[in-house]
């Protein structure tokens, strides 16, 4: 099954003591309903999830903390303030805080809809946290000023989705191995700046923007994605591919070495500076081939000292 149970539009629904188990997309999903008690549920290889266009219904849920991932218990937080999250959660799910740390969580669930939810909220940072074979990585829906850099997002269908949200920075992450895009911006997402990531073997768009301004994309390694002759999509407004001051863009690896880099969409954009060499992306998350480069690196370096000692 798609989702295991969904309550759309009710009030005063009671999802209590479920075992779901391998839906599609959510164990339990709740759409614009109210005053729901969520407890006790047990979830394999599937989530909880919720959905609502305005966060005074959004606060009316119940969501206890004895609902659990293969035994391990679901973070659903509201109102927090002030926060850092390192205990290691399957999922977390924030809704109207502010000011909250996600660190090295590297425990996060295979094979669910969402490992990280934002819901209404400001200044949250995702750091340092390790996503692999999940459909959707980080999704944030009328947030600002969200911070998400030095992960790692590993055969994921899209690994960050920003909906109807503003200011936001995504970098130094690594993005691999993805079913659709590695970043979407949409519904009126506005002001990001996407910098210093690397999009490697995505089967769709690296980047992909719709309905959305002034997004500012550069210093990016774009590296065998999709199957056109573009690698990113626009079809919103007034968005960069490049910085204006530096005249500096993104690395294509497809971009036959002269001339701008073309980006699909209906935005007609244009990447004026793309670039000739890769970018050095500082301090990649848990990247075990990161860790074994630098190995061989310092090795060769010792093995060249003693020879020119000798």
């Amino acid at each position: 099954m798609d989702d295991g149970i969904f309550v759309d539009n009710c009030t005063d629904a009671y999802i209590g003591y479920n075992n779901c188990s391998d839906n599609t997309y959510r164990g339990v999903g709740i759409a614009y309903s109210n005053y729901a008690l969520v407890e006790g549920n047990e979830f394999h290889a599937c989530d909880l999830g919720v959905i609502d266009d305005n966060v005074e219904d959004l606060l009316t849920l119940d969501i206890q903390w004895n609902n659990k991932i293969d035994g391990v218990d679901i973070y659903y937080g509201e109102n927090l303030v002030d926060l850092e999250i390192s205990s290691q959660r399957p999922q977390i799910i924030l809704v109207n805080c502010t000011n909250i740390q996600i660190v090295s969580q590297d425990n996060l669930a295979q094979d669910v809809y969402t490992n990280v939810q934002l819901e209404f909220c400001n200044d949250i940072t995702v750091r340092r946290c390790f996503f692999e074979n999940s459909i959707v990585g980080v999704v944030f829906s009328n947030c600002e000023n969200i911070h998400i850099y030095n992960n790692s997002f590993l055969n994921m269908a899209l690994s960050i989705s920003g909906l109807r949200s503003n200011f936001s920075y995504i970098s130094w992450n690594y993005i691999q191995d993805g079913l659709y895009y590695g970043i979407r911006i949409a519904e009126n997402s506005n002001n990001f700046t996407i910098t210093d990531n690397l999009f490697q073997d995505i089967d769709w768009y690296g980047v992909i923007i719709d309905e959305s301004q002034h997004n500012v994309i550069y210093h990016n390694n774009f590296i065998n994605c999709g199957s056109g002759s573009s690698y990113g999509s626009d079809s919103g407004t007034n968005n960069f591919w490049y910085n204006e001051t530096l005249e500096e863009g993104n690395y294509w690896d497809n971009w036959p070495g002269t001339g701008t880099y073309a980006i699909d969409g209906t935005a007609g954009a244009f990447d004026l500076y793309p670039l000739g060499s890769v970018i050095v992306i500082p301090e990649l998350g848990k990247i075990s081939s990161l860790i074994i480069l630098i190995s061989i690196l310092s090795f060769i370096s010792v093995i060249v000292l003693n020879k020119r000692r000798k």
